[in-house]
């Protein structure tokens, strides 16, 4: 496997109305995103029709019959945005994606009209990189961590790599995240 360094794809669990989840994507896409690992949380049919034409976005449907044919279904968003996590790792490793962030579906990363995402991801030597801010409801912005092939330990805001002791967060900057709550 040999990584391009620029590829970067973003994994959400979602769970929204069909235009957030449209709105989502864009804005992902927009940011030339190299992919979109898109788990729905809750079947969306109008939705996963539009997203499904898209040759860069993967989308599962993981209403609660998905999970039971695999044996189980996660009681808490955390745990299956978890799962989740580490499904679109091993899309990743298969699609040459060096980075992946994870991101809600109200999480839109914002980088002004100069700023190349994969770009400044692909400058980093570290395995980690952080997006500052957030504005209304968090005060810890999100990760974007890189696929390797040893032993990877996905969290929500980073990721562990129990091989390499010294992993250091790197935070990127002219990237911040906003945070958009439709159910105010």
């Amino acid at each position: 496997m040999s990584l391009e360094p620029h590829r970067w794809a973003v994994v959400s669990t979602i769970k929204a109305p069909t235009k957030d989840i449209l709105s989502f994507a864009a804005n992902y896409l927009s940011l030339r995103a190299t992919h979109l690992y898109l788990f729905l949380d809750f079947p969306d049919p109008e939705a996963q029709g539009h997203l499904e034409n898209h040759p860069n976005i993967h989308v599962t449907n993981t209403a609660p019959n998905y999970k039971q044919a695999r044996g189980r279904r996660p009681q808490t968003v955390e745990r299956r945005q978890m799962e989740n996590i580490k499904t679109a790792i091993e899309f990743a490793r298969r699609d040459d994606i060096a980075w992946l962030g994870h991101f809600d579906n109200d999480e839109f990363l914002h980088a002004p009209s100069h700023a190349n995402v994969g770009m400044r991801l692909a400058r980093l030597d570290e395995f980690g990189a952080e997006v500052s801010g957030g504005f209304l409801s968090r005060q810890v912005g999100k990760s974007f961590f890189r696929i390797v092939l040893e032993l990877m330990a996905p969290r929500s805001h980073f990721c562990d790599y129990p091989t390499h002791n010294n992993t250091k967060i790197k935070t990127l900057a002219h990237l911040d995240l906003a945070y958009y709550h439709t159910d105010a």
